[in-house]
């Protein structure tokens, strides 16, 4: 699908663009999930959809446990940096997890007994790593520049139907919503093209692209909306 080798060379390169985009997409996804950490304490409510954490983990995961592939195999500076990265990422999404757990019922399933609901995230989850490790084994991706690009579709695609199943901005904030709209459904997409342009630099990806950045501003739109809602509501009197 790509020659990998191509894919160092430019790394190696003094590319500016390659490194402005890849900063990007890690700031923005760390501010993404610390986020939704700092947002489900304040509000007690699972903070991002468990279907983008499950999917993040398992990547993460995956990627953090190949340790050895990473830094002797392929060894080179870039991918060693994801490295690191990624095992930051896992302890912040186990946290994640964790708030769903604790959280979660009551908004998503409060007639469940408590072992079902966590039996359902448990067997979520295991569906996300065989998915992912199906994904892997059938496209010939030895970089996992496919795996990394699904990571950025699928910090988008949940926003829109959680926010309106929500119905409110519990759980949201604004620092998530732009990190949204400028990271994985924004410039952040620029990454792809500049690692691989073979792979990436095509109409399909672009509508793909198009695609993620309309999500990505109506889901600041709708949140947006639910936060000047919250505005105009005038606060319970006190009892007396």
């Amino acid at each position: 699908m790509y020659d990998p080798n191509d894919v160092i060379d430019r790394i190696n390169d003094p590319y500016l663009p390659l490194l402005v985009f890849t900063a990007i997409a890690w700031a923005t996804g760390f501010v993404q999930i610390v986020q939704a950490f700092r947002c489900g304490r304040r509000d007690r409510v699972p903070a991002a959809p468990i279907g983008m954490t499950a999917f993040l983990l398992a990547h993460d995961g995956t990627f953090a446990l190949r340790a050895d592939y990473w830094l002797h195999e392929v060894d080179v500076w870039y991918f060693t940096i994801f490295w690191i990265g990624m095992v930051i990422s896992v302890g912040i999404e186990l946290m994640l997890v964790r708030q769903y757990l604790a959280f979660g019922q009551p908004l998503v399933a409060p007639d469940l007994p408590r072992w079902m609901f966590v039996g359902s995230y448990l067997v979520l989850q295991a569906f996300a790593f065989v998915g992912l490790w199906w994904l892997q084994s059938v496209v010939d991706d030895p970089l996992k520049l496919i795996s990394l690009a699904a990571t950025q579709i699928v910090a988008v695609v949940f926003l829109v139907p959680w926010i309106l199943a929500r119905g409110s901005a519990r759980g949201h904030s604004r620092a998530f919503a732009w990190a949204t709209v400028i990271g994985p459904g924004g410039l952040a997409l620029g990454l792809f093209p500049a690692l691989s342009p073979e792979l990436f630099n095509n109409a399909h990806f672009w509508a793909l692209a198009g695609s993620l950045v309309t999500l990505s501003v109506s889901y600041l739109l709708l949140l947006e909306h639910h936060l000047r809602r919250t505005s105009r509501t005038p606060a319970a009197s006190p009892s007396t």
